[in-house]
């Protein structure tokens, strides 16, 4: 972000990012005030314009934000979510693909390295998007969140030393699910294991789906 030291963000600024109004990037705005207006304050939880705007489901204010501050879309609050995490939680396909897609915001190095891609990040409880989207059923998001991310995504445990599909059996389908799921380890040595099994995991929560 612009500058290391963070500030508590103004009413303005939030209720701008709570209700999606795109003037406040307007030209004089933004001549204004400067780039760290935007990107170096947050809330009393650290949470960034972008965090807020997904918790509303604003997605036409994180689409010109990031255009802008493409940063901001790995910005951690005080839980280290990103807000990646939020939009999982919360369910909005169309932030989930904007925030899973964003270019710009890491160097070459980075993105080399698939723990730095957004559906990799891990918050204070170890979660991944992919984790906080299966606590919450949303499975739509969780079929995205499949599509554009790592498989290794499938094999990160949590605090409580979950995976993702640990998750899925125990929120989305209780003891009914057919999968014999592998254990972390077993999934990182076997990437055709893996790949079968995020097929497999597809073809679950399609048929969960149905029944909610």
């Amino acid at each position: 972000m612009g500058s290391l030291c963070l500030s508590l963000m103004e009413d303005e600024l939030f209720r701008a990012a709570v209700k999606g109004d795109l003037r406040v990037f307007s030209d004089e705005n933004t001549s204004n005030h400067g780039e760290a207006y935007y990107t170096d304050q947050t809330t009393p939880k650290g949470n960034t314009i972008i965090h807020i705007a997904a918790e509303h489901g604003r997605a036409d204010f994180i689409e010109e934000a990031l255009a802008r501050f493409p940063e901001l879309s790995r910005s951690k609050n005080n839980n280290m979510d990103t807000p990646l995490h939020v939009a999982a939680m919360t369910g909005d396909e169309k932030i989930v693909e904007l925030l899973a897609s964003v270019e710009g915001c890491a160097t070459m190095e980075e993105e080399e390295e698939e723990v730095n891609w957004p559906w990799m990040a891990r918050n204070l409880q170890g979660d991944t998007p992919l984790h906080l989207a299966l606590t919450n059923k949303k499975l739509s998001v969780v079929m995205r969140l499949l599509d554009v991310g790592s498989t290794l995504a499938l094999s990160l445990v949590n605090a409580s030393q979950e995976t993702p599909l640990h998750i899925f059996l125990k929120y989305c389908v209780g003891n009914h699910s057919s999968l014999d799921f592998p254990s972390p380890s077993q999934i990182k040595r076997h990437t055709g294991f893996c790949l079968f099994m995020r097929s497999e995991f597809k073809a679950q929560i399609l048929i969960i789906r149905k029944s909610f």
